[in-house]
């Protein structure tokens, strides 16, 4: 092809082929970085899609299984048991708040990334979802316990009225005998009012 222009003009398309193959290059390295982008982009939206689906799952398991500790007669026998069973439940929630930090931050990427995305309305939706079992489960936590030191309360008003019936029928047994002077019988009188 050289031999056919002129030699003048050899050096100028010289310069306008190194210009192309340049600006080629330059679309190559464009066009591998924009591929490279889009599949870290799309890397992101998997493990969005992923962790999102993973904790929407756990989530609505733990809320049917809250529902149903939370909806039951209390059983004043079994107090104990059912506030392990809360405390269980209290603590699966704790270990699924580094998780949802993680969607959160997830979510963050995401919206940088594509803004007219709604991962940050459905993550939201999940917090507040989350936030409302672990107000569930506290409330149910504080109800057990109140029941307990109820039942606590109730025991030992019992055992005293008990020891204080025991302390009287004693005195009555006492005093009941029919026997005797009568100051004697005056003072077993006074010592029963």
């Amino acid at each position: 092809m050289l031999q056919a222009i002129t030699p003048e003009r050899h050096e100028e398309i010289q310069v306008k082929s190194d210009q192309a193959r340049a600006e080629w290059e330059d679309f190559q390295n464009s066009l591998e970085k924009t591929k490279s982008h889009l599949q870290q982009v799309l890397h992101l939206w998997k493990k969005y899609e992923e962790e999102f689906e993973a904790f929407s799952a756990w989530l609505r398991d733990m809320e049917a299984r809250v529902k149903s500790e939370t909806s039951q007669q209390v059983e004043i026998d079994s107090l104990e048991q059912q506030l392990k069973t809360l405390e269980g439940l209290q603590q699966d929630v704790k270990n699924h708040q580094k998780p949802l930090e993680n969607l959160m931050d997830l979510t963050q990427e995401i919206s940088k990334e594509s803004p007219e995305s709604r991962v940050t309305n459905q993550v939201t939706q999940l917090k507040t979802r989350f936030t409302a079992l672990e107000k569930a489960l506290q409330n149910a936590v504080v109800r057990v316990r109140d029941l307990m030191k109820t039942e606590e309360s109730y025991k030992r008003a019992k055992r005293d009225l008990q020891s204080w019936l025991d302390i009287m029928e004693r005195k009555l047994e006492l005093s009941a005998e029919a026997s005797g002077d009568r100051a004697l019988l005056e003072g077993r009188l006074e010592t029963l009012k």
